[in-house]
Formats: structure tokens, C-alpha cells, sequence
């Protein structure tokens, strides 16, 4: 859109400033007081129209301000991100370091750190382990008919 920019809204507000001048010239030609220029209907609209142009210059230069501000930011970000060492290099140095500790260490730390991690168990092997009976719900389910109920007395 041509009126979110900053060389329309200029153009504009050059425009609407000579308008405003070209009024008030008028108005002083005629003789009028300032208090009667203050109260013309066409002197208001200007100045309101003046007013509403500078805030949005205001606006615009804004969201140039915080769009710069982004580019820079993420420049840098390209920049630590080009620096910094690759995942897979690290990884490799990392390995190289533990082959030169020696194994006996790195053995009895994979040992540990293995049995510290409970194991998980799913929810259909604890329902086998508790017995047979969610089985045969699913099963009358499946079939599409009810077990048999008890008769109450």
C-alpha cells in the first residue's frame, strides 16, 4: 500500500502544509482576526489532517526502527551460528576425548548410567500381569454383545 510509506506520507504532509499556509494567507488577506482563523472549519480540518500524517510518519519510522533492529539480530545470530563448532564436530571431539581416558572408566559409566534408568512398562503389560479380565471385556466389546450378568436377588 502506497500510504504506508514513508515518502507518501512526506509528500503528503508537503502537500497539506502548503494548503494549510495558502488558507491561512487567505484568511489574513480578508482581515479576520486569529481567534475567527482558529474557529474556520477548512483551518481545523488541515491542521487535524497535519496531525494525523505526523503520527503516522511517527508509526512508520517506528516499524522501520524495530525491523532493523530484527535484521541486526538475526545477522548476528547467522554470525554465532557460522562461529560456533558443528553438532557433528563436537561429537567427534567428544568421543576422541573419552577413547583417550581409556575404557575402564567409560564401561562402568554406561553400566551405570544404564541401571539408574527404571524401565518403563506399557499399559497392556500391566493389565496381562494383573489377569485376564480387561481381556474379556474387550473381546464381549469386540463382538458386540454384553457379558452375562448375575441375576440380583
Amino acid at each position: 500500500m502506497g500510504s504506508h510509506l514513508l515518502r507518501t506520507r512526506e509528500n503528503q504532509k508537503a502537500r497539506y502544509q502548503r494548503l494549510f499556509e495558502s488558507r491561512l494567507a487567505l484568511l489574513k488577506e480578508k482581515g479576520l482576526p486569529s481567534e475567527a482563523i482558529a474557529k474556520d472549519q477548512q483551518v481545523k480540518h488541515l491542521k487535524a489532517k497535519l496531525k494525523q500524517i505526523n503520527s503516522a510518519i511517527r508509526s512508520i519510522e517506528a516499524l522501520q526502527a524495530v525491523i532493523a533492529n530484527r535484521i541486526k539480530e538475526k545477522n548476528e545470530r547467522i554470525e554465532a551460528a557460522k562461529s560456533a563448532p558443528k553438532k557433528g564436530e563436537k561429537d567427534k571431539k567428544d568421543a576422541a576425548t573419552k577413547s583417550e581416558k581409556g575404557k575402564g572408566g567409560s564401561e562402568k559409566s554406561d553400566k551405570a548410567a544404564k541401571s539408574d534408568k527404571p524401565k518403563k512398562e506399557s499399559k497392556k503389560e500391566a493389565k496381562k500381569e494383573e489377569g485376564g479380565a480387561p481381556q474379556a471385556k474387550t473381546e464381549a466389546s469386540a463382538a458386540g454383545t454384553q457379558p452375562p450378568q448375575s441375576p440380583q436377588s
